[in-house]
């Protein structure tokens, strides 16, 4: 059920534990200012609002974020009604066979084989300088080609669709990035100026209608179609497939997976365990997972929002983005198949 609180925002509410429904829409200008002297009012309570969701558990719902996503899921559902080899076409290499591999590593489509779900992710090319490749983990020293840009999609209006929409969240999140330093009290673009040239990534989930769970790794014993994790990243900017639904959170304290309740229109953006980092834990990244429906087809279209690899993301120690993914993905199992062999 919803509730509005003292302040006039709307609360998803599961007993006491609540995920903010915040409207956005003041914060988009937040991009053209210089300092944060220059913020209004609405600017500022907003920001406020989305700091302190994301200080309670991590999540937030949104509104009024002016991302429209309705054709590039259209197209996407186009994409993988096709024969699967026609999209194998478009995969990284370790889903193809012979001599005429596609180039990219990483990006692409990804079949159902890998995790139970179809996949398309995009992303732009990102050069590791001398000093990334020489701080990054040895085992990821190959991320010049592991952050490759898939150019090739199946028609130009699907290439369109996925420019355009990866603008509008660029913005929105570059917009949220300084929403949580005027909320914290910091220079407007302490996180956004370093995130321009990251390796961030624009996915399109598919799952096919199954009868069966493709995951069962769950504290609950529920069968999920994504398993309990933590993103890795600084933000996500997810929408979901609200007809389906299913996204569950691990509140803070707790063991309980509860249901996040989306509007329509709405996006859910999360935080990842890189930002936590960067905040000193000041904001916080959480567990959550996806509910498996049995018999029913679920699209959904994550960003993942990442700082340059050379952006230093733990004010104490210095390291950087390279450094610290390096080191979560060994620490965190979930990520444990994403490190290449040596």
């Amino acid at each position: 059920r919803q509730e509005r609180s003292s302040t006039g925002e709307r609360r998803e509410m599961e007993g006491e534990r609540t995920v903010s429904v915040v409207d956005v829409g003041s914060l988009l200008g937040l991009n053209v200012l210089e300092h944060s002297d220059e913020a209004d009012d609405a600017s500022r309570t907003a920001a406020r609002k989305v700091l302190d969701g994301w200080r309670s558990c991590g999540f937030l719902v949104i509104t009024g974020h002016g991302v429209v996503g309705d054709e590039l899921e259209a197209l996407a559902r186009d994409f993988f009604a096709k024969g699967e080899c026609e999209k194998l076409r478009y995969a990284a290499q370790r889903f193809q066979q012979g001599e005429a591999r596609a180039a990219h590593v990483y990006r692409g489509y990804l079949p159902s084989t890998a995790d139970g779900k179809e996949g398309l992710d995009f992303g732009p090319r990102v050069e590791a300088d001398g000093a990334a490749a020489r701080t990054a983990n040895a085992k990821l020293r190959a991320w010049p080609a592991f952050f490759e840009e898939v150019t090739e999609v199946a028609s130009e209006e699907l290439a369109a669709a996925v420019r355009a929409y990866r603008r509008q969240v660029e913005r929105l999140g570059a917009a949220l990035m300084r929403a949580l330093a005027l909320g914290t009290g910091l220079p407007l673009d302490t996180y956004s100026r370093r995130m321009e040239g990251g390796p961030s990534t624009l996915r399109v989930n598919y799952m096919p209608a199954r009868a069966e769970a493709p995951c069962s790794r769950s504290c609950d014993g529920a069968g999920l179609s994504c398993p309990e994790h933590v993103d890795s990243g600084a933000l996500t900017l997810l929408r979901v497939d609200r007809e389906v639904g299913g996204l569950e959170l691990c509140f803070p304290g707790t063991s309980d997976y509860v249901p996040v309740v989306v509007p329509d229109g709405a996006l859910v953006v999360n935080v990842g365990a890189t930002l936590e980092l960067w905040t000193q834990g000041r904001v916080i990244a959480t567990r959550h997972r996806v509910r498996f429906t049995p018999n029913r087809a679920r699209v959904s279209i994550p960003y993942f929002y990442e700082p340059h690899l050379d952006a230093v993301v733990d004010p104490v120690s210095k390291e950087t983005y390279s450094q610290a993914l390096a080191r979560l993905w060994r620490q965190l199992p979930e990520y444990a198949q994403l490190i290449p062999k040596s």
